[in-house]
């Protein structure tokens, strides 16, 4: 499983990861959610694998801090109002694949500061069982996981897989594939959510590339399969659909 909306429910959080299957390639990106007091500040205090602002972590483990602080002075009332907040932990390395696949444990920890900064108390919120896979990944997840992208490519009558470039996991409803080296990138596609224009995904796309391939992409909420094929032998033009999918979830 991944991290995709695992609960912390002893801090109010939930974490979601970005991409939501990375695998010992990707550059991770985890997004903590909860509430929040109106008055008061939160932020990623610190990410690491030394002594983070007290806490002595194992060798070889990551930890997530979120420290909250008062934006107020001693003496200033603060109304007894709770906001929404989202916040980002870029993880400082890219996680090794276990072998046999496994979990990679990351913890999670709510700092409580004084004004000046001074930890007044730090709770253990819970563990981010983050399952990290070895090698190319060859699906783009967007939308949370929602819709799939893979592309397949023949230049000598066998189908090949194109594969994933690492990106920092902030584009979320776009990707981009390699062919034949990590280097040379061949495909993007993005699906955008145009729900509020023709209640459709639209997907869009361009290739750098005269080689024969074929885009699939899954909506895994309804199993609906969108397809484009290049045939190959010329430059292949960039692509348009913004009838792709129902916002629906029906065919």
């Amino acid at each position: 499983m991944s991290a995709e909306a695992q609960k912390l429910a002893d801090c109010g959080l939930t974490a979601r990861v970005s991409p939501p299957s990375p695998t010992d390639q990707d550059p991770v990106v985890i997004t903590l959610a909860g509430g929040i007091d109106y008055c008061s500040s939160i932020r990623v205090a610190g990410v690491g694998e030394a002594g983070v602002l007290g806490l002595v972590q194992p060798a070889g483990a990551l930890n997530i801090i979120l420290a909250q602080r008062p934006e107020v002075g001693p003496g200033f009332g603060c109304p007894a109002v709770v906001v929404p907040f989202e916040v980002e932990a870029r993880l400082p390395r890219r996680l090794p694949a276990t072998d046999p696949p496994g979990l990679f444990p990351i913890g999670v920890y709510h700092r409580n500061e004084n004004f000046d900064g001074s930890l007044d108390s730090q709770t253990f919120c819970g563990i981010i069982d983050l399952s990290v896979g070895a090698g190319n990944r060859p699906g783009i997840e967007l939308h949370d996981g929602r819709f799939v992208a893979s592309v397949t490519w023949n230049t000598s009558g066998k189908d090949e897989s194109g594969f994933a470039v690492p990106t920092d996991a902030t584009a979320t409803d776009s990707g981009l594939f390699w062919f034949f080296q990590p280097s040379n990138w061949e495909l993007m596609v993005k699906v955008l959510d145009g729900c509020g224009s023709n209640k459709h995904f639209w997907v869009i796309g361009a290739a750098a590339t005269d080689v024969k391939f074929t885009l699939r992409i899954i909506d895994t909420l309804t199993g609906n399969e969108w397809e484009r094929t290049n045939p190959g032998g010329t430059l292949a033009p960039a692509f348009a659909d913004v009838e792709a999918f129902p916002c629906s979830g029906t065919s």
